[in-house]
């Protein structure tokens, strides 16, 4: 086995012992206390609390034999096999699908079928075991793949819990064509208090405003020269005070400085940027957005509450008038639980 900066690396069979004691101690010790006649079946190790962990953690399963008083051997996935090379029929159709998964299709479709409704909690480790007639090790494993799904979340006392399901916002493709009609006489609102269907009451924002240069990234969206200045603006956005959404944005700061736009008191700005724009007599003219989907960041998930396993849109933004880029938005996070993009063509 070669080790590379201090990450093990080499094939499977290289680390497979050590990986089989150190992952599956419940199967030695269950392997053992079976009723006879029963066949083998795949136990998985459980997931790994953290990406550092070197230890391989995937398609490494753990074979425990229930029909025998003595555990023979425990195997590795690699060596489930005959004497004359090939998987049994049986075999075969259980090394397809480990326990573990068989365990969270069923949770997970009790959970979509309102069999486990959001706040309740699941059965114990031990009455599911006992259910499934597997060690607790296998339902931990379930749960942890419900867990990285968002479907479940794990609380004191190691209650794992029904998420609740977060009401989902519709973002149409139009809503910056209502920013830019919004006029001085009418009820403040912007695009997110109108996609979420909140009053002007329960929309807050915290924001972080500073001057900055330009990076060869910025600068390539503005297409202007790197190290130009810039104004930051960092936002978290609330309805009815639950953290929904965060922005940071970018405007040319030769455009806003001594404004009333660089002055973060002035936010949240009825009409939002387009509004903003126009005050500035630029008004808005074209906006293009490139969406993709990734997993948050800790600082994003601690921020915006967001559950394991949930992946958020990532929204970067350019605002032109009259074919000059006046704000990037550089990234806009939107938990994807939480949101549905809408878009309509016309041909």
């Amino acid at each position: 086995m070669n080790v590379s900066a201090g990450v093990p690396t080499g094939s499977f069979t290289d680390r497979l012992p050590s990986l089989r004691e150190a992952r599956c101690p419940v199967a030695h010790r269950r392997a053992a206390v079976g009723p006879p006649g029963r066949r083998p079946f795949l136990v998985p190790g459980p997931p790994l609390p953290s990406p550092d962990d070197h230890f391989l953690h995937k398609d490494l399963l753990c074979i425990r034999r229930l029909g025998q008083t003595q555990a023979r051997n425990v195997k590795g996935v690699g060596d489930n096999a005959s004497e004359d090379g090939n998987l049994s029929e049986e075999e075969d159709a259980v090394t397809e699908r480990p326990a573990y998964l068989r365990v969270a299709d069923d949770l997970r479709a009790g959970i979509r079928a309102g069999t486990y409704l959001p706040g309740s909690r699941l059965p114990s480790l031990r009455t599911l075991a006992d259910e499934y007639d597997v060690s607790e090790i296998v339902i931990r494993a379930a749960f942890a793949v419900l867990r990285n799904e968002g479907l479940v979340t794990t609380q004191e006392r190691a209650r794992t819990v029904v998420r609740a399901r977060p009401p989902v916002r519709r973002i149409a493709v139009d809503r910056y064509r209502r920013e830019f009609q919004h006029a001085a006489t009418d009820e403040p609102a912007t695009s997110f208090t109108a996609d979420r269907g909140i009053p002007w009451e329960q929309y807050r924002l915290d924001k972080t405003f500073r001057e900055t240069q330009a990076s060869p990234e910025l600068a390539a969206l503005f297409e202007i020269e790197p190290g130009t200045m810039l104004l930051e603006r960092r936002f978290v956005f609330y309805a009815d005070d639950e953290p929904q959404q965060m922005s940071l944005t970018y405007m040319p700061l030769d455009l806003v400085s001594g404004t009333p736009v660089a002055d973060p008191a002035n936010e949240p700005w009825p009409g939002g940027t387009p509004a903003q724009l126009a005050s500035l007599r630029h008004p808005l003219s074209r906006v293009e957005e490139s969406v993709k989907a990734r997993m948050p960041t800790p600082e994003e998930a601690e921020t915006l509450h967001i559950a394991p396993g949930v992946p958020v849109f990532s929204i970067t933004r350019r605002m032109l008038s009259d074919g000059q880029v006046l704000e990037v938005a550089a990234d806009i996070v939107i938990p994807a639980d939480q949101a549905i993009l809408d878009y309509a063509i016309d041909l």
